[in-house]
């Protein structure tokens, strides 16, 4: 894929270079996450999807049975894309939404305020930031930005003009995921390609300290309420051959011990009630789950909520896809509004134009 088209280029497979110049086979297939939307078989015939690659996103309140409350946002009020990122506020009032749409070269911060139904881009049309994380109380935001090269964690002042201020730089790509109640902690994903790992930042003296480091993390994971010189963190790990969510205390020097596991049939994407007395996960089989968690951290079997099939799918950033109230009693949860009815076409005798190219 190459400026909105599809290209061929002759491959000498014993030399293990390419051969003549690339040429246009089609113009307009989609792209999603970074990958053009078409298979070519072994006899040569060729297949993509063309068109709009996003549905339109759906934002939704539902309760504790499942039951559709209302619309968080108009559907017109968000632009189809991919989602990179959602956090609610701690008031409840604000939430924030990376979308990104590969065509367009995007990864946009939105800011909804879902007391009045809107929602507002914030920064230049066309920059590359991603899964923005609300700082307890503030008109701030921790995310992943970069603007050649690697994402690296930095924050945003919401209440100054767009300038986002690395917390410090790595030569991989690096994801905020949570931060303390108070402020003080900042746990974050780093991508190592074969691996991903957890770290922690201390937002007092921007050190940074490794969590989780054997690479078989699923990337999601969030503090639990509260703060002291010790954290306990939910978060999903394929380290048993499928994904599963655990609860595990931390110190800055690491792993301190009291790991258990919450899912006992898959599960992912953790999220806690306000007050860290309910955790939350998606299963295998893709229902909303709750546990209850005691002030020792002691957890109840899970138990289901409601089905929530209708998901938007994961991304290679594993965004969260749903997000809590403080009580515990609404679940906002982010779902495409239509399917795609983009047409898929079909190419067959297409070498027979590239023979020039030394294609054939």
């Amino acid at each position: 894929m190459k400026d909105n088209s599809l290209r061929a280029v002759a491959f000498d497979s014993k030399r293990l270079e390419v051969t003549g110049e690339p040429v246009v086979i089609a113009a307009g297939p989609q792209q999603f996450n970074s990958r053009g939307a078409f298979s070519v078989s072994a006899n040569g015939i060729l297949a993509f999807w063309s068109g709009e690659a996003f549905d339109q996103i759906a934002l939704n309140w539902y309760a504790r049975d499942g039951r559709l409350l209302r619309p968080a946002l108009p559907l017109t009020a968000l632009p189809r894309g991919n989602l990179n990122g959602m956090d609610l506020s701690l008031d409840g009032r604000w939430l924030s939404i990376g979308i990104g749409t590969t065509l367009s070269g995007t990864n946009r911060i939105w800011l909804c305020d879902l007391e009045q139904s809107a929602a507002t881009p914030f920064g230049p049309e066309k920059y590359r930031g991603i899964g923005p994380v609300w700082w307890p109380g503030q008109r701030r935001l921790a995310l992943g930005y970069g603007e050649d090269g690697p994402f690296n964690v930095s924050e945003l002042l919401l209440d100054r003009p767009f300038a986002p201020q690395r917390l410090h730089a790595i030569p991989q790509y690096a994801f905020p995921r949570s931060i303390s109640s108070d402020g003080s902690l900042l746990i974050y994903e780093v991508d190592f390609g074969s691996r991903r790992e957890i770290w922690a930042l201390s937002l007092r003296d921007r050190k940074r300290y490794p969590w989780i480091r054997d690479g078989q993390v699923d990337a999601q994971s969030q503090l639990a309420p509260g703060s002291s010189n010790s954290w306990w963190m939910a978060y999903s790990s394929n380290e048993s051959g499928a994904s599963q969510v655990y609860l595990e205390n931390f110190t800055l020097e690491g792993r301190r011990g009291g790991r258990v596991q919450v899912s006992s049939n898959g599960g992912n994407d953790p999220r806690w009630r306000a007050d860290g007395r309910e955790l939350y996960f998606l299963s295998a089989d893709s229902k909303l789950m709750s546990v209850s968690v005691s002030p020792s951290y002691q957890t109840s079997p899970p138990t289901t909520l409601f089905s929530a099939a209708r998901l938007v799918s994961g991304t290679i950033y594993l965004s969260h896809r749903y997000a809590v109230s403080r009580d515990g009693r609404q679940f906002l949860m982010v779902s495409p509004a239509e399917s795609s009815t983009e047409p898929l076409t079909v190419l067959v005798n297409w070498l027979s134009g590239l023979e020039p190219t030394g294609m054939r």
